[in-house]
């Protein structure tokens, strides 16, 4: 069967080199390079690079919904479209080409957490599993009919970027059974209850910014959901630097890379430095319980644990986070 794989970020690798191995994939369609980084240098997605180590052709489309497309379709004629975290939205007229249909890899346990962050708000709001589900594309979003799905547990210590990559791979194993059934014409489809239907939203930076009035399970949880990308923030007001004198800085804007909860009550101000750990890091007053800020990266500089960010500012116990 002639596989045309549609993919972009990293989260597509794993599917794309399981089926390469046994399926005859005829090529990659991506999005095209894009200016990253200070320099503003193109930047080719990851799919791209693996694509061409495996010596597949590669057709990059700033929209697949074009007449252009269309005609490229007709002389690849794929039997069967796979798409895997692709970033773009497939019309009908692509969608009803292929013989044996359009199918998809979504990284959530659907309905629950449709949309493009379902990895992320599964984290945020605590949740203990999460899974994958290939489903039939059509033109609602995530809400075509079950074929296969897998529970995976999320972790207590799993960030975005390590329960992604276990999804990716449960995904890819995932993927080339339901594609195995589709040949064998045994296929499940499973209609979706749209009442159980939750959204993912795309993430924003207002997403980011620490509400110390929540819980310290709360805001842990959002610390790992949104790393690396929009990351945590929060201001803190840093005193004097040791090597000046009466110089005053503005708040610090800071991204909480690591933390963890601390289970102890203590009556202070959500956001208020209850404790300065040497060689831990921050003990912080949240709305229930504490929070340990343990490595941090302030505005435009690098990643550092508290200890290293402590040698240059004079932060102090009553200091407020906000």
């Amino acid at each position: 069967m002639k596989i045309l794989f549609f993919g972009s970020s990293k989260f597509s690798i794993p599917g794309l080199k399981i089926l390469n191995k046994s399926e005859n994939i005829i090529g990659v369609v991506c999005q095209p390079d894009k200016p990253a980084g200070r320099g503003l240098q193109l930047k080719a997605p990851l799919i791209k690079e693996v694509a061409l180590e495996l010596k597949l052709p590669v057709f990059q489309q700033d929209s697949v919904n074009t007449p252009e497309f269309l005609s490229k379709l007709k002389t690849l004629v794929p039997e069967l479209i796979v798409v895997v975290s692709f970033g773009q939205i497939l019309s009908n007229e692509v969608l009803n080409y292929p013989k044996n249909s359009c199918i998809n890899l979504h990284p959530s346990l659907l309905p629950k957490y449709r949309g493009p962050a379902p990895i992320q708000w599964a984290i945020a709001n605590g949740e203990k599993t999460t899974g994958v589900t290939t489903i039939f594309l059509i033109d609602a979003v995530d809400s075509g009919d079950i074929m296969l799905q897998r529970s995976v547990d999320i972790k207590f210590t799993d960030t975005y970027e390590i329960l992604s990559e276990r999804l990716a791979e449960e995904g890819a194993i995932l993927l080339k059974e339901t594609i195995g059934l589709i040949k064998n014409g045994n296929v499940p489809r499973i209609k979706q209850d749209n009442s159980l239907g939750t959204y993912a939203p795309l993430l924003k930076r207002f997403n980011s910014a620490i509400d110390w009035n929540k819980s310290a399970i709360e805001i842990y949880n959002l610390i790992r959901a949104f790393n690396p990308w929009p990351g945590t923030f929060t201001k803190l007001w840093s005193g004097e630097r040791r090597q000046t004198i009466n110089r005053k800085l503005n708040d610090v804007l800071i991204k909480i890379l690591e933390a963890e909860t601390i289970e102890k009550d203590i009556v202070k101000k959500p956001g208020e430095i209850i404790e300065i750990i040497k060689g831990t890091g921050l003990l912080i007053a949240t709305g229930e319980n504490c929070l340990l800020i343990k490595k941090i990266q302030p505005a435009g500089k690098r990643a550092m644990s508290v200890d290293e960010f402590l040698h240059g500012h004079n932060v102090k116990i009553g200091g407020i986070l906000k």
